[in-house]
């Protein structure tokens, strides 16, 4: 079952981490390009600790999330718009996905699917929508993503979708093992 959630607040991106190190030093030290990331992080998991998975997920982990943006009090108010500047959708979800890890699932390479929009809105928020990925699910979300592709060659055929179930299976059977 999908856990829903809203983050209010202006989203803010990960961005990179940058290493120096100190004269005398023998080990670097590593701090974040952006110093307001740990405060939204933080947010972010206070904001879902009641959501909190125990035992953690597994397996694959699919996620939909919108970044609803400052707007601009020069776009008219009744137009809806695309965020088309930064901070880039990737380095929003690297926050999102790290602050998630340990709560929801182990590790956030486990993040198999994002769908991602990113526009401007009244009060700025992220809502989030994530699931762990089922056997059964797993199989229906790739005959669809298949049958979208169209023709023959993408998952029509019988065999290659029973294929596709079979590796599915081996990837979550591994994940069982793995955690």
């Amino acid at each position: 079952m999908p856990i829903e959630f809203e983050v209010f607040g202006v989203p803010i991106p990960k961005g990179s981490s940058r290493m120096f190190t100190p004269k005398g030093w023998n080990r670097p030290i590593i701090t974040a390009a952006n110093k307001k990331t740990k405060p939204w992080a933080q947010q972010i998991t206070n904001t879902v600790l009641e959501f909190r998975r125990d035992p953690l997920w597994c397996g694959p982990v699919a996620m939909t999330v919108w970044f609803q943006m400052p707007k601009p009090t020069s776009l008219p108010k009744r137009r809806y718009s695309f965020h088309l500047k930064k901070p880039d959708t990737d380095k929003l979800l690297r926050t999102l996905k790290d602050a998630l890890t340990g709560i929801f699932y182990v590790d956030d390479s486990q993040v198999v699917h994002v769908n991602v929009k990113k526009y401007y809105a009244d009060i700025p928020s992220m809502i989030v929508r994530i699931d762990e990925l089922t056997v059964e699910r797993a199989s229906e979300f790739t005959e669809r993503h298949l049958n979208l592709k169209g023709g023959e060659r993408y998952g029509s055929d019988q065999k290659e979708s029973g294929q596709a179930q079979g590796a599915q299976g081996e990837i979550f059977s591994q994940a069982e093992r793995s955690c």
